[in-house]
Formats: C-alpha cells, structure tokens, sequence
C-alpha cells in the first residue's frame, strides 16, 4: 500500500502560469479551442481582470513514493467564480490533476480548501459541473465524498451521449 501524501492548497500567483498551463494540457479535458479559452481566462484570473476568480492550486509537501517527478511543484489546480445571475453562488468551474497524480488526494484536498474558502466568503451554494462519461465517473465520487449532491442533469449537454451533471454543496445561510 502507498502510503499518503499531504498537499499545501495555497492561492496561485501569476509565476504559476507555465505550471498551470502544463497542467491544463496534461489533464486531457479540452481540445485545442477550449484549452485556448480556457488559458485565455486564466491568464485573465491571474492578471486580476476577472474579479472574483480564483485559482487554487494544490502541491505535495513530500516527494512522492512512486514514480513520479520527484519535485513536481504544482500537481493540481482549481479555478471557483461566482455565478452572475444567483445569490451568493460560486462555480467550480475546473478541477484537474496531472495525470501521474490522480487518485493520490490532490483534488480532495483542493475540493476541501474551496469549500472551506466561500464557506468564509458567506458563499451559500458552490456548483460543479462534469460529464456522465465512465472516464469522469471518479469525479462524480470525488464530489459525493466531499458532501455535494447531484442536481442536475442535462442530457446530451456535451455531445451525443455525454451528459452535464450538476452537484451542488450547501455551504449556509
């Protein structure tokens, strides 16, 4: 058995950029377009031009017992905003580990300190969306672990057969 590692969750700066960037690629989700959308806000987020998004990223205190980079600095990453149009909502509107990462803690870890960080925001209700895909079936767990519950589904959201699965975690008031 592997034994654990713990992970430092801290607030990405704008040198983490190269980091994220490599990460975003590595975890596979997007195709060209979207990954360049995607970088496109990061790069905003980071320079500050989109208030209230805020990426998280999550790093391993140790080195690794397996083979992986033995300093990997940044392992996983999340970016949360807020929702427009609702009272006090914010939008978990990515997660992603490196691929030589997954299923070690780093997204449990990043998912606890969101939840943790708009619960002091006066956050009332944190979404998440994935895919119904058996590929995404481990963050629908990861989610379930951390106390969301499923919402929503919106079928075919994603293409013929992948559907959109909304969960939502009820942080109070």
């Amino acid at each position: 058995m592997t034994p654990p590692v713990t992970f430092t969750v801290r607030d990405a700066a704008p040198g983490d950029r190269p980091a994220l960037a490599a990460l975003l690629c590595d975890t596979g989700l997007f195709g060209a377009e979207d990954l360049a959308a995607v970088t496109a806000l990061m790069d905003e987020a980071l320079a500050g031009r989109r208030p209230g998004h805020h990426w998280r990223v999550a790093e391993p205190q140790s080195a690794p017992p397996w083979d992986a980079p033995a300093e990997p600095g940044i392992v996983a990453a999340a970016l949360v905003a807020p929702e427009p149009f609702g009272d006090r909502v914010a939008n978990l509107l990515f997660l992603g580990t490196l691929q030589a990462w997954r299923r070690r803690g780093a997204a449990d870890a990043l998912v606890r300190a969101v939840a943790a960080a708009e619960r002091a925001a006066n956050t009332r209700l944190l979404l998440v969306d994935t895919g119904s895909s058996e590929a995404l079936a481990p963050a629908g767990a990861l989610y379930a672990r951390a106390g969301f519950t499923q919402e929503a589904t919106i079928r075919g959201y994603y293409g013929e057969g992948e559907d959109k699965v909304t969960y939502v975690l009820r942080l109070g008031r």
